[in-house]
């Protein structure tokens, strides 16, 4: 490449001084052209200071957001996969029916064991695990538990009368306000779930204080007596004020519950302590209740030792009785087990799902996590406005360079003569390119710390401008979907206070359901930013001075000076 050998010869060389000087003068000459110039170049590196602000911040506030994340997740079984298996294996159809055989799938894959969850929460990847255990009891003697439903008698009768909202009728309908005494929904005895009998009260053991969330998060707090040892099986026990007040309960006296399949069998626990819970008037607001039980004003807190020692004594002397549909129903109080694995990072999760397939987990069961989804949903608005800059970047830098590029050669046909002269009297060409180079590079700079400091100024507000009406646009469209849906207010769970059926899950003090959306960014010009800037100046200026450099080279001095005109 002589050319560019030469032209470095002669930018190095002791002339350039000179050359610089020249350059200088031509731009005070045609100040108007160059300061059009300089307006161009101006904004081009405002706008594109601002786009890469706001695509450095974002992927700053991104990364950020991911390192400070708390990631849970819970092993199941994989209910579609199974429902797939159970549809593929033609010796799991029902020949009466011609259907798969769902039941039969699903009953020869059991729920993990405590023992097995345990198992798995040993791996290094997990930073804590969350258990509880819950059971369902009946009331024995005068207790009874707390219920917004009161029973009138009509006749032969029986009407229930909400004293708030409209509830289900628990005789009449679903089983409501007595529990097991509503019958499997309405047809007489006990009430069952999957061949689990239904109480009137939820007894739910802590395997730590961790997994209370209702404490950790402050919905709920002692307000008398003491916590329970959750490490031993003493049969103690914490209730809620609600309760007590119900049924003039204090710290000291005992609560004797009952088997609700075998009302013979009974067991004896000590109020430690007494706790109020902010979420239970919330679930007095409405909703549908199928059982008391499922009011968290009815639920006993013990340590997971007494739970697992109930159920354990129960099982000792339960008898199992098969019913109508060939399901095996036993006597015996079997704990429901609620887990949670909790990750510092959401590497740390992709290393547990590996390591607990490496130890044997089934293909029947997942591990799964809604906190990666929630959270990506989240940046949904950050995303839209990434994609928003990377569209001004590419159209302010094309469109920028185009113009630059039709300026550079609209120069160098008007100072066509000059570059004939120059060339005539014995400057070589090199230098005359050098130059104009040298101008083009003077009139860029000029320009890029103007655009910087525009985008300095700028970046901020317009970055949080940006955001917010994305942000709103996003909520807007999610408010209309659930409009459509006839749930204005926030869907059907949101509108009617739904309780919570178990008791025992930990998603609410992780906020794993909910949605809340990242509306702020710090969008200021950092070094990073500078250097990106500094590099498209620089490219900027060598696309336009290369039109110099071409056109330069190309003229003959002689030619041009014979045709002035």
């Amino acid at each position: 490449m002589p050319f560019i050998s030469g032209f470095l010869e002669v930018a190095c060389s002791p002339g350039s001084m000179l050359i610089l000087t020249n350059a200088w003068k031509s731009l005070t000459r045609s100040l108007g052209r160059n300061l059009l110039l300089f307006l161009i170049v101006a904004c081009i590196a405002g706008a594109a200071s601002v786009a890469l602000a706001i695509k450095s911040s974002a992927s700053e506030a991104e990364e950020s957001g991911r390192e400070s994340l708390t990631i849970t997740a819970t092993i199941g079984l994989d209910r579609q996969k199974l429902m797939e298996d159970a549809t593929s294996q033609t010796n799991t159809t029902d020949t009466a029916e011609g259907r798969p055989n769902f039941q039969g799938v699903f009953s020869s894959y059991p729920d993990l064991t405590l023992d097995e969850l345990k198992t798995y929460a040993a791996k290094d990847s997990v930073q804590d695990f969350l258990y509880s255990g819950s059971i369902s009891v009946d009331t024995t003697g005068d207790i009874e538990p707390v219920s917004t439903q009161s029973a009138t008698s009509t006749g032969d009768s029986t009407a229930s009368t909400d004293t708030s909202t409209d509830q289900f009728d628990p005789v009449n309908g679903f089983p409501g306000g007595s529990g097991g005494s509503g019958g499997n929904f309405g047809s007489g005895g006990p009430v069952s779930f999957g061949g689990r009998s239904m109480g009137d009260l939820q007894v739910t053991g802590y395997g730590s204080e961790s997994a209370m969330t209702g404490f950790v998060s402050g919905t709920q707090s002692i307000v008398s007596g003491a916590m329970i040892d959750l490490m031993r099986a003493d049969n103690e026990c914490l209730i809620s004020d609600e309760f007590a007040a119900y049924n003039s309960l204090s710290v000291g006296d005992t609560v004797t519950v009952a088997n609700p399949a075998a009302l013979e069998e009974t067991y004896t626990v000590t109020i430690a302590g007494i706790y109020h819970d902010d979420q239970a008037s919330a679930q007095s607001d409405g909703g549908m209740i199928f059982s008391t039980s499922q009011d968290s004003a009815n639920r006993l807190i013990v340590s997971y030792p007494t739970l697992q020692s109930i159920s354990d004594e129960s099982q000792a002397q339960a008898t199992t009785t098969t019913d109508q549909m060939g399901q095996e129903i036993s006597t015996g109080l079997v704990a429901t087990i609620s887990s949670t694995y909790v990750f510092a990072s959401p590497e740390n999760y992709d290393t547990f799902t590996t390591q607990v397939r490496e130890d044997g987990l089934g293909e029947a069961y997942s591990v799964t996590s809604t906190d990666l989804d929630s959270y990506q949903a989240s940046l949904v608005p950050l995303n839209n406005l990434v994609s928003f800059a990377n569209t001004l970047l590419l159209v302010v830098l094309g469109v920028g360079g185009v113009v630059l590029v039709a300026i550079a050669m609209l120069t160098i046909r008007e100072r066509k003569y000059e570059v004939g002269v120059l060339t005539a009297i014995g400057i070589s060409k090199p230098k005359v390119a050098l130059q104009l180079v040298v101008e083009m590079f003077l009139v860029v700079v000029f320009g890029l710390v103007a655009g910087l400091g525009i985008g300095a100024a700028a970046s901020v507000p317009v970055a949080d401008h940006l955001l917010e009406s994305q942000v709103a646009a996003q909520i807007a469209q999610e408010e209309s979907v659930e409009t459509n849906f006839g749930r204005p207010g926030g869907g059907i769970a949101a509108s009617q206070g739904m309780p919570s059926m178990g008791g025992g899950g930990f998603s609410n003090v992780f906020g794993q359901n909910a949605v809340s959306y990242l509306d702020q960014i710090n969008a200021t010009l950092d070094w990073n930013v500078i250097l990106h800037m500094a590099g498209i100046g620089l490219g900027l200026a060598l696309v336009a001075s290369l039109v110099s450099i071409v056109f330069v080279m190309r003229y003959e001095p002689l030619s041009i000076l014979a045709n002035r005109s």
